[in-house]
């Protein structure tokens, strides 16, 4: 009821619930790291001759791969935000619940491949195949997060076949970059 009362008499503000986001990631996050990227983007374009070629030739040929992991457990807190905000988040730990993790690629044409989801666990279990999308990979690994041994598998046997040799450009997460030769 105070709260309630609090919103009415400022109508800037609204209760919102709010998105997980990692203290680490939170903190990464500033003007100086983002010109960092941009510049070195901007190499990685000059290296695979991207800066000469059409728009639409480019977009065929560049691709980014990140993973996103989804919480299993989720919080009902509901916290005060300016009325309208997006990207309300809640700090935490990041690293404490249980999760998914969904490795997810596509092209800067609009392509995109079939999901990896990866599961926490020694043995992947027959039933945590069952409806996903068609052409869905699935994977585990001790923590539940991608290490090198999935992103290995996933790379040759789901990224490299699909793109057919059209690539110059993979950003494959914030921080691994490869240029392959066409």
């Amino acid at each position: 009821m105070l709260v309630e009362g609090f919103l009415k008499r400022c109508p800037l503000l609204s209760e919102r619930k709010p998105e997980h986001l990692s203290s680490k990631r939170a903190h990464s996050v500033s003007p100086e790291v983002i010109r960092e990227w941009v510049a070195r983007m901007e190499t990685l374009f000059e290296k695979a001759c991207l800066t000469t070629q059409s728009g639409e030739e480019r977009s065929q040929r560049i691709w980014n791969c990140d993973e996103t992991a989804f919480a299993t457990e989720t919080t009902a807190r509901k916290v005060l935000a300016k009325r309208g905000a997006k990207g309300v988040y809640e700090v935490g730990g990041g690293s404490t619940r249980e999760h998914i993790t969904v490795h997810h690629c596509g092209s800067a044409a609009g392509q995109y491949l079939s999901p990896f989801i990866l599961y926490r666990g020694k043995n992947l279990l027959s039933k945590y195949t069952i409806g996903g999308p068609p052409g869905t990979a699935y994977g585990v690994s001790e923590s539940g997060w991608m290490e090198k041994e999935n992103f290995a598998s996933w790379f040759s046997k789901s990224f490299l076949p699909a793109i057919k040799s059209n690539l110059q450009l993979a950003m494959l997460s914030s921080y691994l970059m490869a240029i392959i030769p066409t």
